[in-house]
């Protein structure tokens, strides 16, 4: 494929946030006899997953930085 035709990882993160977005204002709006809720709850999580991924697609975090350290490296 192209590369031009690919879609960057930050556009990806504000497409799938907008639509977690608009999905939890739908299931706020749903009565529990709409049986929709399980559906929603799944296309949410499937997105958040998705978001996780594009971020750390762009860089954006380190998902291995949990120790503590400063921005050098260093514990502090």
């Amino acid at each position: 494929m192209d590369g031009s035709l690919q879609i960057s990882p930050m556009t990806r993160l504000l497409a799938l946030n907008t639509e977690i977005h608009e999905m939890r204002s739908q299931l706020m709006r749903q009565t529990p006899a709409g049986g929709r809720i399980a559906e929603l709850q799944d296309g949410i999580d499937r997105r958040r997953r998705a978001s996780l991924a594009a971020c750390w697609l762009s860089g954006g975090y380190d998902l291995e930085d949990e120790d503590g350290d400063d921005e050098d490296g260093c514990a502090g």
